[in-house]
Protein backbone atom coordinates (compact mmCIF):
# COMPACT_ATOMS: atom_id res chain seq x y z
CA UNK A 1 0.00 0.00 0.00
CA UNK A 2 2.90 2.17 0.85
CA UNK A 3 4.67 1.86 -2.46
CA UNK A 4 0.96 2.45 -4.43
CA UNK A 5 0.91 5.90 -2.37
CA UNK A 6 4.03 6.54 -3.15
CA UNK A 7 3.85 5.84 -6.75
CA UNK A 8 0.81 7.81 -7.14
CA UNK A 9 2.21 10.70 -5.36
CA UNK A 10 5.12 10.16 -7.93
CA UNK A 11 2.29 10.32 -10.32
CA UNK A 12 1.11 13.69 -9.50
CA UNK A 13 4.75 15.34 -9.10
CA UNK A 14 4.92 14.10 -12.54
CA UNK A 15 1.97 15.43 -14.18
CA UNK A 16 2.51 18.43 -16.62
CA UNK A 17 1.34 21.89 -15.31
CA UNK A 18 1.53 21.19 -11.69
CA UNK A 19 3.03 23.55 -9.37
CA UNK A 20 4.71 20.65 -7.21
CA UNK A 21 5.67 18.69 -10.52
CA UNK A 22 7.64 22.02 -11.74
CA UNK A 23 9.33 22.44 -8.12
CA UNK A 24 10.44 18.65 -7.27
CA UNK A 25 11.67 18.43 -10.86
CA UNK A 26 15.64 17.73 -10.36
CA UNK A 27 17.93 19.89 -11.96
CA UNK A 28 21.69 17.91 -12.63
CA UNK A 29 24.51 20.27 -11.89
CA UNK A 30 26.90 17.67 -13.74
CA UNK A 31 26.39 15.16 -16.26
CA UNK A 32 27.92 11.38 -16.12
CA UNK A 33 29.44 9.80 -18.84
CA UNK A 34 28.51 6.54 -20.72
CA UNK A 35 30.83 4.47 -19.46
CA UNK A 36 29.16 4.88 -15.59
CA UNK A 37 29.19 7.80 -13.03
CA UNK A 38 32.57 8.71 -13.49
CA UNK A 39 32.46 12.27 -11.93
CA UNK A 40 30.73 13.96 -9.66
CA UNK A 41 27.28 14.67 -9.87
CA UNK A 42 25.20 16.96 -7.77
CA UNK A 43 21.16 16.90 -8.42
CA UNK A 44 18.61 19.42 -7.15
CA UNK A 45 15.08 18.61 -5.84
CA UNK A 46 12.82 20.83 -3.65
CA UNK A 47 13.18 19.85 -0.27
CA UNK A 48 9.34 20.55 0.53
CA UNK A 49 8.40 17.84 -2.73
CA UNK A 50 10.65 15.63 -1.40
CA UNK A 51 9.56 15.64 2.45
CA UNK A 52 5.66 15.18 1.44
CA UNK A 53 7.51 12.37 -0.67
CA UNK A 54 8.34 10.70 2.08
CA UNK A 55 11.96 11.19 1.64
CA UNK A 56 14.54 11.05 4.53
CA UNK A 57 18.33 11.35 5.18
CA UNK A 58 20.29 9.71 7.77
CA UNK A 59 23.67 9.21 8.93
CA UNK A 60 25.68 6.78 7.52
CA UNK A 61 25.03 3.54 9.67
CA UNK A 62 28.21 2.62 11.63
CA UNK A 63 30.22 -0.32 11.75
CA UNK A 64 28.68 -2.14 14.88
CA UNK A 65 28.84 -5.98 14.75
CA UNK A 66 25.15 -6.43 15.90
CA UNK A 67 22.77 -6.15 13.68
CA UNK A 68 19.34 -6.97 13.95
CA UNK A 69 17.52 -8.52 10.74
CA UNK A 70 13.51 -9.33 10.41
CA UNK A 71 12.17 -11.88 8.64
CA UNK A 72 8.57 -13.08 7.51
CA UNK A 73 6.88 -16.38 8.78
CA UNK A 74 3.33 -17.81 10.50
CA UNK A 75 2.74 -19.77 13.26
CA UNK A 76 2.29 -23.14 13.55
CA UNK A 77 1.49 -26.14 15.77
CA UNK A 78 4.37 -27.99 17.51
CA UNK A 79 4.92 -30.98 15.95
CA UNK A 80 4.84 -32.65 19.75
CA UNK A 81 1.71 -31.28 20.39
CA UNK A 82 -0.50 -32.55 17.24
CA UNK A 83 -1.64 -35.86 16.45
CA UNK A 84 -3.82 -37.07 13.45
CA UNK A 85 -6.07 -39.71 15.06
CA UNK A 86 -7.52 -42.35 12.94
CA UNK A 87 -7.94 -45.82 12.95
CA UNK A 88 -6.16 -48.86 11.69
CA UNK A 89 -9.13 -51.13 10.68
CA UNK A 90 -12.37 -50.10 8.31
CA UNK A 91 -15.33 -49.61 10.15
CA UNK A 92 -18.21 -47.40 10.56
CA UNK A 93 -18.96 -44.91 13.31
CA UNK A 94 -21.64 -45.37 16.02
CA UNK A 95 -20.80 -42.95 18.05
CA UNK A 96 -18.90 -39.25 18.12
CA UNK A 97 -18.69 -37.58 21.07
CA UNK A 98 -16.85 -34.15 20.92
CA UNK A 99 -16.76 -31.43 18.46
CA UNK A 100 -14.49 -29.04 16.94
CA UNK A 101 -13.20 -26.97 19.69
CA UNK A 102 -13.73 -28.91 22.75
CA UNK A 103 -11.12 -29.63 24.92
CA UNK A 104 -10.15 -33.42 25.72
CA UNK A 105 -8.39 -35.14 28.34
CA UNK A 106 -5.37 -38.15 26.81
CA UNK A 107 -7.37 -40.93 26.28
CA UNK A 108 -10.41 -39.50 25.85
CA UNK A 109 -12.94 -41.48 23.77
CA UNK A 110 -13.67 -39.47 20.67
CA UNK A 111 -15.71 -41.91 18.49
CA UNK A 112 -16.99 -45.53 18.40
CA UNK A 113 -16.19 -48.12 15.80
CA UNK A 114 -18.25 -50.96 14.26
CA UNK A 115 -15.71 -52.92 12.67
CA UNK A 116 -16.38 -56.86 11.90
CA UNK A 117 -12.65 -57.25 11.36
CA UNK A 118 -12.37 -57.60 14.28
CA UNK A 119 -14.15 -59.88 15.95
CA UNK A 120 -11.92 -62.51 15.51
CA UNK A 121 -9.18 -60.84 16.78
CA UNK A 122 -10.94 -60.15 19.71
CA UNK A 123 -12.64 -63.71 20.35
CA UNK A 124 -9.07 -64.98 20.27
CA UNK A 125 -7.31 -62.79 22.46
CA UNK A 126 -10.12 -63.63 24.72
CA UNK A 127 -10.05 -67.47 24.30
CA UNK A 128 -6.03 -67.59 24.66
CA UNK A 129 -6.47 -65.00 27.82
CA UNK A 130 -8.46 -67.83 30.06
CA UNK A 131 -6.48 -70.87 28.47
CA UNK A 132 -3.33 -68.92 29.64
CA UNK A 133 -5.58 -68.95 33.61
CA UNK A 134 -6.31 -72.43 33.29
CA UNK A 135 -2.93 -73.52 32.59
CA UNK A 136 -1.40 -70.91 35.35
CA UNK A 137 -3.56 -72.90 37.74
CA UNK A 138 -2.87 -76.15 36.45
CA UNK A 139 0.98 -75.85 36.56
CA UNK A 140 0.56 -74.35 40.39
CA UNK A 141 -1.51 -77.22 41.23
CA UNK A 142 1.03 -79.97 39.91
CA UNK A 143 3.77 -77.73 41.59
CA UNK A 144 2.46 -77.80 44.98
CA UNK A 145 1.27 -81.70 44.39
CA UNK A 146 4.83 -82.63 43.68
CA UNK A 147 6.19 -80.45 46.37
CA UNK A 148 4.23 -83.09 48.48
CA UNK A 149 5.59 -86.05 46.21
CA UNK A 150 1.88 -87.14 45.73
CA UNK A 151 2.61 -86.14 41.64
CA UNK A 152 5.66 -87.45 39.40
CA UNK A 153 8.46 -85.02 37.83
CA UNK A 154 6.72 -85.90 34.39
CA UNK A 155 3.00 -84.83 35.19
CA UNK A 156 4.76 -81.58 36.73
CA UNK A 157 7.02 -80.80 33.38
CA UNK A 158 3.87 -81.44 31.29
CA UNK A 159 1.79 -78.81 32.85
CA UNK A 160 5.04 -76.23 32.75
CA UNK A 161 4.75 -76.92 29.07
CA UNK A 162 1.09 -76.33 28.50
CA UNK A 163 1.53 -72.87 30.29
CA UNK A 164 3.97 -71.69 28.15
CA UNK A 165 2.43 -72.76 24.90
CA UNK A 166 -0.76 -70.83 26.72
CA UNK A 167 1.01 -67.77 27.39
CA UNK A 168 2.52 -67.62 24.10
CA UNK A 169 -0.90 -68.29 21.95
CA UNK A 170 -1.97 -65.06 24.14
CA UNK A 171 0.98 -62.81 23.29
CA UNK A 172 0.08 -63.99 19.91
CA UNK A 173 -3.11 -63.00 19.93
CA UNK A 174 -2.77 -59.55 22.04
CA UNK A 175 -0.50 -58.45 19.43
CA UNK A 176 -3.00 -59.14 16.65
CA UNK A 177 -4.55 -56.53 18.63
CA UNK A 178 -2.18 -53.71 19.06
CA UNK A 179 -1.69 -54.35 15.39
CA UNK A 180 -4.90 -52.45 15.14
CA UNK A 181 -4.95 -50.38 18.03
CA UNK A 182 -6.44 -52.19 20.32
CA UNK A 183 -5.39 -53.26 24.07
CA UNK A 184 -5.86 -57.02 24.91
CA UNK A 185 -8.78 -56.21 27.30
CA UNK A 186 -10.67 -53.95 25.25
CA UNK A 187 -13.53 -54.68 23.32
CA UNK A 188 -14.65 -57.38 26.00
CA UNK A 189 -18.54 -58.02 25.33
CA UNK A 190 -18.52 -55.51 22.69
CA UNK A 191 -17.52 -58.14 19.60
CA UNK A 192 -16.12 -55.61 16.60
CA UNK A 193 -16.63 -52.56 18.80
CA UNK A 194 -13.47 -50.16 19.20
CA UNK A 195 -13.19 -46.88 21.01
CA UNK A 196 -11.39 -44.53 18.94
CA UNK A 197 -9.36 -42.29 22.08
CA UNK A 198 -7.08 -39.12 22.12
CA UNK A 199 -3.65 -39.95 22.22
CA UNK A 200 -2.58 -35.99 24.06
CA UNK A 201 -4.48 -33.50 26.25
CA UNK A 202 -5.70 -30.72 23.34
CA UNK A 203 -8.14 -29.62 20.97
CA UNK A 204 -10.01 -30.87 18.89
CA UNK A 205 -9.06 -28.65 15.63
CA UNK A 206 -10.49 -31.02 13.18
CA UNK A 207 -13.57 -33.23 12.75
CA UNK A 208 -14.79 -35.47 9.33
CA UNK A 209 -16.39 -37.77 11.84
CA UNK A 210 -20.36 -38.39 11.54
CA UNK A 211 -22.24 -41.35 12.75
CA UNK A 212 -23.21 -43.77 9.62
CA UNK A 213 -19.99 -42.60 7.98
CA UNK A 214 -17.50 -45.40 6.86
CA UNK A 215 -14.05 -45.08 7.82
CA UNK A 216 -10.81 -46.64 6.16
CA UNK A 217 -7.43 -47.01 7.59
CA UNK A 218 -6.09 -44.48 5.77
CA UNK A 219 -8.27 -41.46 6.35
CA UNK A 220 -8.25 -39.34 9.48
CA UNK A 221 -11.62 -38.63 11.22
CA UNK A 222 -9.81 -36.13 14.09
CA UNK A 223 -7.00 -33.95 14.51
CA UNK A 224 -6.28 -33.16 18.19
CA UNK A 225 -3.27 -30.00 18.84
CA UNK A 226 -2.09 -28.69 22.12
CA UNK A 227 -1.88 -25.20 21.51
CA UNK A 228 0.29 -23.92 24.83
CA UNK A 229 3.55 -24.12 22.73
CA UNK A 230 3.38 -22.76 19.23
CA UNK A 231 6.00 -22.71 16.56
CA UNK A 232 6.98 -19.73 14.40
CA UNK A 233 8.61 -21.26 11.26
CA UNK A 234 10.16 -18.57 8.75
CA UNK A 235 12.65 -19.13 5.77
CA UNK A 236 16.15 -17.76 6.04
CA UNK A 237 17.86 -17.72 1.98
CA UNK A 238 21.49 -18.43 1.22
CA UNK A 239 22.28 -14.29 1.86
CA UNK A 240 21.36 -14.54 5.27
CA UNK A 241 22.34 -18.15 6.62
CA UNK A 242 25.14 -16.88 8.59
CA UNK A 243 22.82 -14.55 10.69
CA UNK A 244 20.80 -17.05 12.08
CA UNK A 245 22.08 -19.33 14.23
CA UNK A 246 20.67 -21.96 16.93
CA UNK A 247 19.32 -20.71 20.05
CA UNK A 248 19.75 -16.86 18.91
CA UNK A 249 17.11 -15.31 20.43
CA UNK A 250 14.10 -13.54 18.73
CA UNK A 251 11.40 -10.74 19.26
CA UNK A 252 8.60 -11.62 17.41
CA UNK A 253 5.62 -8.85 16.69
CA UNK A 254 1.87 -10.61 15.02
CA UNK A 255 -0.01 -7.40 13.26
CA UNK A 256 -3.48 -8.59 14.61
CA UNK A 257 -1.76 -8.13 18.36
CA UNK A 258 -0.31 -4.45 17.77
CA UNK A 259 2.08 -3.66 21.13
CA UNK A 260 2.71 -6.92 21.81
CA UNK A 261 6.10 -8.22 21.67
CA UNK A 262 6.40 -11.89 22.28
CA UNK A 263 10.07 -13.56 23.20
CA UNK A 264 11.89 -16.80 22.36
CA UNK A 265 14.76 -18.90 20.72
CA UNK A 266 15.59 -20.09 17.44
CA UNK A 267 15.27 -24.11 18.38
CA UNK A 268 16.04 -25.71 15.30
CA UNK A 269 17.14 -25.18 11.60
CA UNK A 270 16.54 -27.47 8.91
CA UNK A 271 19.47 -29.35 7.41
CA UNK A 272 19.30 -28.67 4.17
CA UNK A 273 17.98 -25.85 1.62
CA UNK A 274 15.07 -26.65 0.05
CA UNK A 275 15.04 -27.16 -3.84
CA UNK A 276 12.25 -24.83 -4.60
CA UNK A 277 12.58 -22.20 -2.19
CA UNK A 278 16.37 -22.06 -1.97
CA UNK A 279 16.23 -21.08 1.42
CA UNK A 280 16.74 -22.96 4.92
CA UNK A 281 13.55 -23.32 7.19
CA UNK A 282 13.96 -21.96 10.87
CA UNK A 283 11.97 -22.75 13.73
CA UNK A 284 11.13 -20.54 16.90
CA UNK A 285 9.53 -21.95 19.98
CA UNK A 286 7.06 -19.72 21.47
CA UNK A 287 4.93 -20.15 24.46
CA UNK A 288 1.31 -19.50 24.03
CA UNK A 289 -0.56 -20.32 27.98
CA UNK A 290 -2.45 -17.88 27.75
CA UNK A 291 -4.05 -18.65 24.04
CA UNK A 292 -3.58 -15.33 22.18
CA UNK A 293 -1.59 -16.47 19.67
CA UNK A 294 -3.49 -18.65 16.61
CA UNK A 295 -1.54 -21.00 14.04
CA UNK A 296 -2.17 -19.72 10.81
CA UNK A 297 -1.21 -15.74 12.01
CA UNK A 298 1.38 -14.46 10.53
CA UNK A 299 4.74 -13.09 12.30
CA UNK A 300 7.29 -10.99 11.68
CA UNK A 301 10.82 -12.04 13.53
CA UNK A 302 13.04 -10.56 14.36
CA UNK A 303 16.89 -11.76 14.89
CA UNK A 304 19.71 -10.05 16.63
CA UNK A 305 22.95 -11.44 14.85
CA UNK A 306 26.82 -10.78 15.41
CA UNK A 307 28.60 -10.46 12.60
CA UNK A 308 32.28 -9.67 11.78
CA UNK A 309 33.23 -5.62 12.30
CA UNK A 310 35.40 -4.63 9.60
CA UNK A 311 36.93 -1.64 10.65
CA UNK A 312 36.80 0.21 6.73
CA UNK A 313 33.57 -1.16 6.31
CA UNK A 314 29.99 0.72 6.97
CA UNK A 315 26.90 -0.72 6.76
CA UNK A 316 23.23 0.94 5.34
CA UNK A 317 19.92 0.32 4.58
CA UNK A 318 19.64 -2.16 1.31
CA UNK A 319 17.13 0.53 0.05
CA UNK A 320 19.48 3.56 0.47
CA UNK A 321 21.70 1.76 -2.69
CA UNK A 322 20.45 2.23 -6.01
CA UNK A 323 21.39 0.52 -9.37
CA UNK A 324 21.91 3.57 -11.66
CA UNK A 325 23.18 2.97 -15.50
CA UNK A 326 25.82 0.26 -14.52
CA UNK A 327 26.82 1.55 -11.20
CA UNK A 328 25.15 1.21 -7.10
CA UNK A 329 25.30 4.85 -5.97
CA UNK A 330 23.85 6.20 -2.97
CA UNK A 331 22.18 9.61 -2.62
CA UNK A 332 24.31 12.25 0.07
CA UNK A 333 22.74 15.10 1.06
CA UNK A 334 24.94 18.10 1.11
CA UNK A 335 22.25 20.67 2.33
CA UNK A 336 18.05 19.68 2.50
CA UNK A 337 17.28 19.17 -1.46
CA UNK A 338 20.90 18.86 -2.71
CA UNK A 339 22.50 15.80 -3.32
CA UNK A 340 25.45 14.16 -4.62
CA UNK A 341 25.24 10.59 -6.58
CA UNK A 342 27.97 8.34 -5.43
CA UNK A 343 29.07 5.27 -6.87
CA UNK A 344 29.89 2.81 -3.80
CA UNK A 345 31.00 -0.79 -3.72
CA UNK A 346 28.83 -3.13 -2.07
CA UNK A 347 30.56 -5.79 -0.17
CA UNK A 348 27.99 -8.60 1.54
CA UNK A 349 23.88 -8.37 1.86
CA UNK A 350 22.17 -9.25 5.29
CA UNK A 351 18.89 -9.32 4.26
CA UNK A 352 18.04 -5.54 4.65
CA UNK A 353 21.60 -4.44 5.53
CA UNK A 354 23.97 -4.12 2.94
CA UNK A 355 27.62 -3.79 3.62
CA UNK A 356 29.59 -0.80 1.57
CA UNK A 357 33.38 -1.25 0.98
CA UNK A 358 33.83 2.11 -0.22
CA UNK A 359 32.35 5.57 -1.34
CA UNK A 360 31.29 6.78 1.85
CA UNK A 361 32.86 8.14 4.90
CA UNK A 362 31.46 7.63 8.35
CA UNK A 363 29.54 10.70 9.57
CA UNK A 364 28.30 11.64 5.88
CA UNK A 365 23.60 11.90 5.40
CA UNK A 366 22.24 9.74 2.75
CA UNK A 367 19.22 9.20 1.68
CA UNK A 368 17.57 5.86 3.54
CA UNK A 369 14.32 6.15 2.80
CA UNK A 370 12.25 7.03 -0.85
CA UNK A 371 16.03 6.68 -2.45
CA UNK A 372 14.48 4.75 -5.57
CA UNK A 373 12.11 8.17 -6.29
CA UNK A 374 15.12 10.00 -6.49
CA UNK A 375 16.34 7.61 -9.24
CA UNK A 376 13.13 7.48 -10.96
CA UNK A 377 13.30 11.70 -11.03
CA UNK A 378 16.79 11.39 -12.45
CA UNK A 379 16.05 8.13 -15.10
CA UNK A 380 13.08 10.39 -16.42
CA UNK A 381 15.60 13.31 -17.41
Amino acid sequence: MRTRVAGFLLFLCLAPGLPACRKAAPQVMAQDTDAGLTRERMVRFDAAALERLGVRSDLVGSSSGTIAVEFPGTLEYAPNHYVEVGTLFEGRVTAVNVRVGDSVRKGQVLAVIAAPSLVNAQAEAISARAEAEVARAHFKRESALLAQLLTTAREAEVAREGLVRAEANFAGASAKLALVGLAPGQGTGRYGMADLTSPIAGVVVKRDAVVGAHINYDETPFVVADGSTLIAAFDVFEGDLELVKENANVLLRVDALPGKIFHGAVSALDPQLGTETRAVRARVRVANEQAVLRPGLFVRVTVESVIPVVADRLRVPVGAVQPMGGDEVVFVEQKPGVYEVRPVLVGHRYGQIVELMSGLVRGERIVTHGAFILRSELSRQ
